[in-house]
């Protein structure tokens, strides 16, 4: 996975991301995590996007992983105590946003969130 910090406030919204360009990546990367800082949003420290470079995969709507890997970066270069609250925002098609908690001691990111339930069901694994 490849982080990508852009200017301040950079628009990452209305960004024209071509995700099968980032394709021919793969499978040296995985996948190109875009963030940008934005102190004119009174709800959110940051906005983000992933882009899976994975053939066929495309754009992620909301993915904690990423976010477990920027957050710490995040923690330290806006000031944020390693027990205080960095609010993200994955302003991606679907849209969804989170709290995110370092604990850097653990080496830990919390997340808080909602989620949606679009399926359940049972696994059975052979014995």
């Amino acid at each position: 996975m490849i982080v990508a910090e852009l200017p301040e406030n950079y628009p990452l919204e209305e960004a024209k991301i071509d995700c099968n360009v980032l394709t021919g990546l793969f499978p040296v990367i995985r996948g190109v995590t875009f963030t940008t800082r934005t102190s004119k949003d009174e709800t959110f420290h940051i906005h983000s996007r992933c882009i899976n470079c994975v053939p066929g995969l495309g754009e992620d709507y909301v993915t904690g992983s990423a976010h477990c890997m920027i957050a710490p970066y995040w923690f330290k270069k806006i000031g944020i105590e390693a027990d205080g609250e960095l609010k993200a925002v994955q302003v991606s098609a679907r849209r969804g946003s989170m709290t995110l908690g370092w604990k850097k001691e653990e080496m830990r990111c919390l997340i808080r969130s909602t989620a949606v339930t679009f399926a359940s069901g049972t696994v059975t694994l052979p014995e």
